[in-house]
């Protein structure tokens, strides 16, 4: 674990919310009306948003909420005899799936502590339910950052601690939060060069995301660099403004290395590979590539590389190779299947596997499309080959961990600046491959194909360099003990 160096000096005042935190209050109410009117209303008359709006509303569910809150502890707050309250927010599914071993090892660690679970969207709520349900007290969706909203979700859960997994900042959240005596701490933060970049030229904006918390925990050290180089501009005088000093800005490490690690058993060994591929009617004779989280713009790319690495392997194999995409969006199954019709490749829908599917229904076709969410890993573990999503367009990369856990190679494209310390350190492990353009594409997938001794030595490293970054959750579980939680009497 690396700290940035101390900047706090002893004697200096209690914190201070940042003066403009104001200006971002009068912003909202001048901005109240037009936000009702283009904003609020069409959300509460669409159906697929009015559940979601009343929600962060804290309208829909209070009862439920004030019925656990109730009974949970008395408005002292911990002390001898209360119990530790934690809310935990994940801004949607992913994040949520990330911190599940973080919850559950805080239940383990504190088993009487009342743990509150938090999302900003219906998928992330969906996954709370179902990746932290046997350890929350309850979960409810993230309040819209006003503060009566914020100050009525605050009184009722009365958190003793924050923990804000990845970056969904709100100021008004943080602010009174840290006001109500809360200790705060970011687990699993990240910042890209873009975004650094432009709080250094804004330090006032750094102030008033960062400032709130005592500890902001990074993914690697080149994360916890470039927001040290944005904290330096933000300067302390006698008059503190914020909580957090260079010196609690660290590198940890990314719970998604214990994430995946915690799930390799669920899926590796042979039998439950051959249980999965059972299940989908597939043969394990097949070279299968995985391209995982793909955006629009790059399917066409990989599927005209798979077309011409399959054309190639006629002579060698038949070209018994297979393609499974699980697409970001899986609404855009139809557009996929169009652009595989176009390619002259045959394919099918996973959905439409039902109850009374036959061994053998997935092998006469050439793709497969994941129109399914939580399969991914599964996926995964019966493929020899991933290609990451969202690094063949400027989106900046998804979870390449998942697939290196389950000992397979590593294919990403040019734009990895959300992924960029992970994916460089896994091609120095030799477990990852960077295409510049199609053609490195192509070049590097028919290699992978073709040499099977190649494939299994990346994917064997690819595996140990995941397991050599375990232990992160761990980590946090040491620095949330150790977090502050005081009343902060000079936040306004």
């Amino acid at each position: 674990m690396r700290r940035g160096k101390r900047a706090r000096k002893e004697g200096d005042s209690m914190p201070r919310a940042p003066f403009l935190l104001y200006f971002y209050w009068i912003f909202q109410i001048l901005a109240l009306v037009p936000a009702f009117l283009f904003f609020l209303i069409p959300r509460l008359f669409s159906p697929k948003y009015r559940a979601i709006t009343l929600k962060r509303l804290f309208i829909s569910d209070i009862k439920d909420i004030r019925r656990l809150t109730g009974g949970e502890r008395n408005k002292e707050g911990a002390g001898e005899g209360k119990k530790k309250v934690f809310w935990v927010h994940a801004l949607s599914f992913g994040e949520v799936r990330a911190g599940t071993i973080l919850i559950e090892k805080i239940a383990v660690r504190w088993p009487d502590a009342v743990i509150w679970g938090s999302s900003s969207t219906p998928d992330g709520l969906r996954e709370l339910e179902k990746s932290w349900g046997r350890w929350l007290s309850g979960r409810f969706a993230l309040p819209f950052d006003l503060m009566p909203i914020v100050n009525r979700a605050i009184a009722m859960v009365r958190p003793d601690v924050f923990i804000l997994i990845e970056t969904d900042i709100w100021p008004t959240l943080v602010w009174r939060m840290r006001k109500s005596g809360a200790g705060l701490i970011m687990v699993n933060g990240s910042i890209s060069q873009r975004a650094a970049s432009r709080l250094e030229r804004f330090p006032w904006a750094a102030r008033l995301l960062y400032g709130a918390f005592s500890v902001v925990a990074m993914q690697s050290m080149g994360d916890m660099e470039r927001l040290l180089s944005v904290w330096k501009r933000v300067s302390y005088g006698k008059s503190h403004v914020g909580c957090l000093t260079q010196d609690g800005i660290m590198a940890v490490g990314s719970m998604k290395f214990d994430a995946a690690l915690s799930k390799v058993n669920k899926y590796i060994d042979d039998m439950k590979r051959e249980n999965t591929l059972r299940e989908l009617g597939l043969r394990g004779n097949t070279v299968k590539i995985v391209a995982g989280s793909t955006h629009s713009g790059e399917e066409e790319l990989i599927i005209s590389s798979f077309v011409r690495v399959k054309k190639g392997l006629k002579d060698i194999n038949g070209g018994a190779i297979q393609l499974f995409i699980a697409p970001r969006d899986i609404k855009r199954a139809k557009e996929i299947g169009d652009i595989v019709d176009k390619a002259g490749l045959t394919y099918r829908l996973r959905t439409e596997m039902g109850e009374g599917y036959k061994e053998g229904n997935y092998n006469d076709c050439d793709v497969v499309i994941f129109d399914t969410l939580g399969e991914l890993l599964r996926l995964y573990s019966i493929c020899d080959i991933a290609i990451i999503g969202g690094t063949f367009v400027p989106v900046g990369g998804h979870n390449a961990i998942e697939p290196a856990s389950m000992g397979l190679p590593v294919i990403s494209g040019p734009y990895i600046e959300s992924i960029l310390d992970v994916m460089t350190a896994l091609e120095r492990a030799g477990g990852g491959l960077r295409a510049g353009d199609e053609r490195q594409m192509y070049e590097m997938l028919n290699m992978l194909v073709v040499d099977n001794v190649k494939r299994r030595k990346m994917g064997k490293r690819a595996g140990e360099f995941v397991i050599r970054n375990g232990g992160v959750v761990d980590k946090y579980l040491e620095i949330i003990d150790s977090l502050p939680c005081q009343k902060c009497t000079n936040v306004q």
